[in-house]
């Protein structure tokens, strides 16, 4: 991927030159056809990843349903936890909703690369997901909140 396409990602926008064209060089883009599995509950969490194209649904078993816990559209990142941790395993699964899903995956190996090879972008992109996380908490405290006063 170049640097001007990573650089069109919320996750990636405002990243130095040197950065983006690091992460070009380690981020692979994967395409999924419609109801591939990204990853599946139980698989070894390896990868950041983020919707290039396309939309990708979270799901979980739960009491014998299969329950939906999110519709990701473009831009939206997620796995970070399989990045940033290690003998982390998938709790949930994921699979491409729509044709030509891309995805654009980072390894905790070639994270792991980057931060040797550029210590500020890999700071600079745990950073960003940290910020991204804690705004997620926050709606999802709020939503948790309005549905306890309910």
């Amino acid at each position: 991927m170049e640097t001007a396409d990573l650089q069109s990602i919320p996750l990636f926008a405002g990243l130095a030159g040197d950065a983006l064209e690091a992460l070009a060089g380690l981020a692979s883009e994967q395409r999924y056809a419609i109801g591939k599995t990204v990853y599946a509950a139980g698989e070894p969490s390896e990868n950041l990843y983020v919707v290039v194209r396309g939309s990708v649904a979270v799901t979980h078993q739960l009491d014998g349903d299969l329950v939906t816990l999110a519709r990701l559209s473009q831009g939206y990142f997620f796995g970070e936890a399989g990045l940033l941790k290690d003998n982390q395993t998938h709790s949930s699964s994921a699979r491409a909703e729509v044709d030509g899903t891309a995805i654009l995956a980072l390894s905790r190996k070639n994270f792991r690369e980057l931060t040797k090879r550029n210590p500020s972008a890999a700071l600079a992109l745990v950073q960003k997901v940290a910020s991204v996380l804690s705004e997620r908490l926050t709606e999802d405290t709020t939503r948790i909140a309005i549905i306890s006063a309910i």
